[in-house]
């Protein structure tokens, strides 16, 4: 027998009864599945069963001849007053009846329309939401719940109140609702479910709603309502169905009389015309959209686990939830549409979204439910990636756009709003792939000219990416070159080069090769982008052929052509071809075309720099610079801001290339440009400098903000070598995984973009990482494999690098004969272009090779002429990356301050106690640890211009920081040098050397 639940006891089990509420009761509760409930207000069957892998309570009550179901809630939930109340409402909504009045013309009351819709399933318990509701209902009387077919909204009222442990009832309308008699009747119906007695002395005055205003009959009818059970609520659903004003009118007064128990939810697919606005004002509202109802990534992915027959994987989740937008409705087609096609299995063919279950849906509950002319308008306007009222009436020239537009939204049509303003919109993903196929099916004569309209538009709106799109989808090809060619080197001044790329993969080839610019504008592209020379010379050579057929040949278009060709000897290696090609470029340049004369400086201040022409290269990169900024080129002046700083840091300059980086930051910030991808140099060129100051948590900040802008603009140059930077920093961090994971992903967006110079700049840095983890073997493996000839007579500056770090290898293997030949080799080409940052690294090999060789007294005399070089720039990273082999040696000359000079000795503890911390050096004797030390690399700058005699505001406008910091720094420096002013921090920074 099924055990029953009486009197507040289970009986009919085996042992003794079991009270209700008791833990006997929710263990019993725990190993059964079945139950009979019985008491005054009405009796059920409850049954546990499995819903998308977890245990419910469903109550089952069958009525002449119908079965009803009512959702309990979890285990735990099973009260006593739960399930008395629960009892009493299925009893009252499968009651069917005559209404409780004696008016012949009342009409009867469908059942359906009076009870609540059945709990699926798979309905997925959705905390997040239902967390909401219960929050709403301790402060709010009246819940708007809107959002189109499908979007879940009756399903999640049913179920947040099918376990809030409160009465409600339920009233489904549809278009024969629209008759206010008709319609309280039925919201009266639906309320005696609860309470049969209810209103039953306002029956005659029902009919009297049609013609009398609502002030007159409806306040007995709210009388009435004060005589409901505390904490009742009436769900209106799809109210979108009412369009009679005066019902509107008398919801509006329910509203404002509303009695203190009653709650009122109104589900609709828009927003009804009551006084919503009103009642949002007087915080009397709570409101849930259909950008709050979509699921989730999380939910979409719980919920498909009980849909599909195998789960998804995260990044099917994330396609169908981007594809989708977590329109449930959708969600459910498009998991059916792809149980049928089981072969679209990849990620890229997973969203079937042309499948008929799909588009069925929307053409019957969506398009066929509107006007005749709102099918128009969504159909032309879905040519239309995102628009406004003033576009619309462009694209379809229906007057009432604007109108129209505001309906949609209001309707929740699937318009996405782009704009706090609610100004600029676009239609759900899903949406506009069928409205297009709509209107390619119906109105496809139309398309064309849809496009010439919207790109007329927009080139009068001054957005020429929009344009040229709908020109090209026109086929007007001829007025999408025009435009590329009017704003196609504001593309190329911005960086914004694979913008132009997109612009131009839009053209058929006939167009490019009858158009010169535009083969100039691919040949910059490719050179920015993954430069092949050999495709880059064919374009070059069709720009020649197409200036050939034209009347008026431009030199200035001839200069751009050599210009190109000697940036790429230049990234060859011929430099001396470079130099002449360049030489003819600029005498070919108009003096008012500071454009392309910026370009050529530029060219012409690298090639120097390659050859070791440093005067020259200055010279010639500050001219770029400065042509460049007065025509507003920020990407020329940025690359030349880079290419200078690069040379400075090789000389040893390294405050001259902070300096010159933040004055690029400047330049930007004056333009107000704050994304343009070659910011991205500034910010790699600044971590690169604090990972050579030891300041890693800066280094990795400016880095990662680099490579995101390198990466934003398609730029590879800009974020591998944030990449490379960033790899060092993480290895020096201790973060070794990271390190390698970040180059392998590194090496895979080389492959894909086919860099040459990219795989070569990898293959460097991961010899040099290796040896940064001195791992040993790897290092011999490369270095006997590295075709690196150790008798060469001159070292090609491309392999100077490459050269220093098989010095360091061979110094591994103890051959330091072989080593110190190839630094001092390296010494000699440096010297004479007064590299001095590259000389440094190189004075420490030569050093620790002497101490291999057992010469102390030489590695000492060469460790100080790099410490002496070093010191004016503070080099740290340099000294620590060399190795614990240079320890020794930094100890012996800090115990012999008196017999080197040339720096000071805080300096040369703060390298040693750097190296010997990163080290984890043993002998680190406590002598060694100055009180200069504790200061940071922020104080000692401080510590600096206070020596030059700066006031606070002076050394916050040199370090570009606020004046409130540099006091902050000040209080820092006197307490570590126990010092009270100026004059005693600067006497005991004196005395302790660190000045």
């Amino acid at each position: 027998m099924t055990p029953i639940v009486k009197g507040n006891q289970l009986t009919g089990v085996d042992n003794a009864p079991i009270a209700l509420g008791s833990v006997a009761w929710f263990r019993w509760l725990g190993d059964h599945r079945v139950f009979r409930f019985v008491s005054r207000g009405g009796s059920f069957t409850a049954r546990k069963e499995l819903r998308a892998g977890r245990w419910y309570w469903y109550a089952y009550r069958r009525q002449q001849g119908q079965l009803h179901n009512l959702y309990l809630g979890k285990t735990e939930e099973l009260t006593t007053n739960h399930l008395v109340n629960s009892a009493t409402i299925l009893s009252n909504i499968t009651a069917t009846r005559e209404p409780a009045s004696t008016d012949p013309q009342s009409p009867t009351v469908l059942t359906a329309k009076v009870t609540p819709p059945l709990m699926h399933a798979e309905v997925l318990d959705r905390p997040r939401l239902t967390a909401m509701l219960r929050e709403y209902a301790t402060q709010r009387q009246f819940f708007l719940i809107t959002g189109p077919a499908g979007s879940g909204k009756s399903t999640l009222v049913n179920s947040w109140l099918a376990v809030s442990g409160h009465p409600y009832t339920w009233l489904t309308l549809d278009t024969s609702d629209n008759e206010p008699a008709h319609f309280w009747h039925y919201m009266v119906a639906s309320l005696q479910a609860i309470q049969p007695e209810l209103a039953l002395h306002t029956i005659t005055q029902r009919s009297a709603l049609n013609t009398t205003p609502v002030a007159t009959t409806l306040p007995s009818f709210i009388n009435a309502l004060a005589c409901l059970p505390t904490n009742t609520t009436l769900v209106l659903d799809d109210y979108h169905h009412i369009n009679n004003q005066v019902i509107h009118d008398s919801l509006d007064y329910l509203l404002e009389y509303l009695p203190q128990q009653l709650r009122l939810v109104i589900i609709s697919r828009q927003e009804p015309t009551v006084s919503i606005a009103r009642l949002r004002a007087r915080g009397k509202v709570a409101e849930l959209t259909f950008a709050q109802l979509c699921f989730t990534p999380g939910e979409i992915q719980q919920w498909s686990n009980g849909m599909a027959d195998q789960p998804l994987s995260t990044e099917q989740v994330g396609i169908l939830h981007t594809r989708t937008q977590g329109w449930i409705a959708l969600l459910r087609l498009v998991l059916l549409a792809q149980q049928q096609m089981p072969e679209q299995a990849s990620s890229h063919t997973f969203i079937p979204e042309d499948h008929p279950y799909i588009f069925d849906y929307l053409t019957s509950e969506v398009l066929a439910a509107q006007p005749q002319q709102v099918q128009e308008f969504l159909m032309q306007t879905a040519i239309l990636e995102c628009f406004n009222s003033e576009l619309c009436h462009a694209v379809t020239q229906q007057h009432n756009a604007c109108h129209i537009v505001m309906q949609l939204q209001r309707e929740h049509i699937f318009l996405e709003p782009l704009d706090g303003g609610h100004q600029w919109f676009r239609y759900h993903s899903l949406f506009s792939s069928f409205l297009r196929q709509q209107l390619e099916q119906r109105q496809p004569e139309l398309i064309t000219t849809l496009h010439q309209r919207a790109a007329r538009w927009y080139m009068q709106q001054q957005m020429p990416d929009e344009a040229i799109t709908h020109a090209c989808a026109a086929k007007q090809f001829a007025l999408a070159a025009q435009l590329v060619e009017i704003h196609g080197h504001d593309l190329l001044m911005q960086q914004a080069v694979v913008v132009l790329q997109s612009w131009l993969a839009r053209f058929p080839g006939s167009i490019l090769t009858e158009r010169p610019q535009l083969c100039l504008f691919s040949a910059w592209v490719q050179l920015h982008l993954a430069p092949r020379w050999d495709e880059i010379e064919r374009t070059l050579l069709q720009a020649e052929t197409a200036m050939q057929t034209q009347a008026n040949r431009s030199p200035e278009l001839q200069s751009e052509i050599i210009a190109i060709r000697a940036r790429i000897a230049m990234y060859q290696g011929d430099n001396r071809r470079s130099l002449k090609l360049l030489q003819q470029a600029y005498t070919g340049l108009n003096k008012d075309n500071l454009y392309q004369r910026g370009e050529v400086a530029l060219s012409l201040g690298s090639t120097y720099a390659s050859q070791g022409i440093l005067d020259k290269a200055e010279a010639s990169l500050r001219e770029s610079i400065r042509l460049s900024s007065n025509c507003h080129n920020l990407r020329t002046t940025l690359l030349a801001v880079r290419t200078l700083a690069n040379l400075y840091v090789e000389q040893g300059k390294l405050l001259q290339a902070w300096q010159l980086y933040h004055k690029g930051l400047r330049i930007s910030n004056d333009n107000s440009v704050a994304a343009l991808p070659p910011l991205g140099f500034m910010y790699v060129g600044l971590g690169e400098i604090c990972y050579e100051w030891n300041d890693l948590s800066r280094a990795r900040e400016y880095l990662q903000r680099g490579i995101a802008l390198g990466q934003r603009g398609g730029d590879i140059k800009i974020w591998l070598l944030g990449y490379a930077g960033l790899m060092q920093t993480l290895l020096a961090q201790g973060e070794t995984a990271q390190t390698w994971s970040l180059f392998a992903e590194a090496e895979k967006l080389v492959k894909q973009t086919g860099f040459p110079r990219g795989q070569l700049l990898l293959e460097q840095l991961q010899v040099r990482l290796h040896y940064l983890q001195r791992d040993t073997a790897f290092m011999q493996q490369w270095s006997a494999n590295c075709d690196l000839p150790l008798d060469a007579n001159e070292i090609d500056a491309r392999y100077e690098e490459d050269y220093q770090l098989l010095a360091r290898t061979l110094l591994l293997q103890h051959q330091p004969a072989a080593a110190q030949a190839i630094i001092q080799r390296l010494c000699h080409q440096i010297e004479a272009s007064q590299q001095q940052g590259i000389l440094i690294n190189l004075l420490i090999s030569s050093a620790l090779a002497y101490a291999v060789e057992g010469k102390i007294s030489q590695a000492l005399e060469t460790l100080s002429n790099s410490l002496k070089l070093a010191e004016p720039a503070n080099y740290q990273r340099t000294f620590i990356d060399a190795g614990p082999g240079l320890l020794p040696l930094l100890e012996n000359l800090c115990a012999k301050p008196q017999i080197y000079s040339g720096y000071t000795t805080g300096y040369l503890e703060k390298v040693f106690n750097s190296s010997a911390r990163f080290h984890s050096y043993k002998n680190v004797d406590s002598r060694y640890s100055a009180a200069g030390e504790a200061l940071s690399r922020r104080e000692l700058d401080i510590l600096h211009l206070l020596a030059e005699g700066l006031s606070n505001q002076a050394i916050a406008g040199r370090l570009i920081i606020g004046q409130n910091t540099v006091k902050t720094h000040l209080k820092n420096i006197y307490s570590k040098l126990d010092a009270h002013s100026r004059t005693q921090a600067l006497a005991v920074a004196r005395s302790r050397r660190l000045l």
